[in-house]
């Protein structure tokens, strides 16, 4: 009687127990220091499932509609005339953003711009009015003021699980690389966050875990910077892509952010960098400039 009780209480406790520890991260102390950060995402068109797409759009809109493809949108016309668009097929492929942190009463603010598939050696000087406006804008009460003499990009890798020693979680996550970078605030005192991102394609069910597996990579990331350089970061931050087919240009990403600590541990800052969503505005043929944008691309 009392048996089928005790194996669902048990079931119910491990359950508890696994959140807990890789859910909630409730193990991992607290950084007293302040804390804001926020990043965008960029996606990239996957050419292979287009003609999926178009198929797609004729087999709703009839055989009879012509579809037409411009760098941001499939536009549907009957014709000549507008029916509908839609955005082309696409998967993660970056993201870009910055975190400040506030210690000692100064504010130090770290850009990065970071890809699982590829390695930025710098920031472009185009990327830091970008930042400024999609990211910097969010940041009440100031706009991050800062130039590419302020802060630099050094020391960036590309590391596969096994580098990193990652066994078992690199098969329940379904790892791919981690690129990670140190972004330095270079006015005195100078600071360091190493920046990491990685695809982790293990399922939706990752996001759950995300916190906890974002400080098992934190940690290893670390233990593979103290191997090719001799400075500490004094911050980390951890993406997380769990949704790397996420559409149309929705984040995919989770982010967590942490003070490393003298003895290197590490110590989770109370508020999470912030993820904001972006989407391309909708196609509005009443205006001139889509008309005349129609009539340059059909001569």
């Amino acid at each position: 009687m009392y048996r089928p009780l005790l194996f669902a209480a048990l079931v119910v406790g491990c359950a508890t127990a696994v959140y807990l520890e890789y859910g909630a991260d409730f193990r991992t102390p607290r950084s007293s220091l302040p804390m804001r950060g926020a990043l965008v995402t960029h996606n990239k068109p996957v050419t292979e499932r287009f003609a999926g797409a178009v198929a797609a759009l004729k087999a709703k809109y009839g055989s009879d509609v012509e579809v037409r493809q411009t760098p941001s949108y499939f536009i549907v016309q009957r014709n000549g005339q507008y029916v509908a668009s839609q955005t082309p097929p696409s998967v993660f492929h970056e993201a870009l953003g910055m975190t400040q942190v506030r210690a000692d009463g100064v504010i130090r603010t770290f850009p990065f711009h970071v890809s699982p598939y590829e390695l930025h050696h710098s920031i472009l000087p185009r990327v830091v009015p970008m930042l400024k406006m999609s990211v910097g804008r969010v940041f009440e009460g100031d706009n991050p003021d800062f130039g590419l003499d302020d802060f630099s990009i050094e020391q960036c890798r590309m590391l596969s699980p096994a580098e990193l020693g990652l066994g078992l979680e690199r098969r329940l996550l379904r790892l791919g690389n981690s690129a990670i970078c140190t972004s330095v605030w270079k006015r005195p005192p100078v600071r360091r966050m190493l920046v990491g991102i990685v695809v982790a394609d293990g399922g939706s069910w990752v996001r759950l875990f995300a916190r906890g597996a974002c400080r098992i990579l934190s940690n290893a990331w670390l233990k593979s910077n103290r191997r090719t350089s001799a400075t500490q970061p004094d911050y980390l931050e951890c993406l997380l892509v769990d949704r790397p087919d996420n559409q149309p240009f929705g984040s995919g990403v989770s982010a967590f952010a942490y003070e490393v600590r003298k003895d290197g541990s590490l110590a989770t800052f109370w508020q999470d960098p912030g993820v904001l969503r972006t989407a391309p505005l909708p196609i509005n043929p009443n205006l001139p400039t889509f008309r005349r944008a129609e009539d340059r691309d059909t001569r």
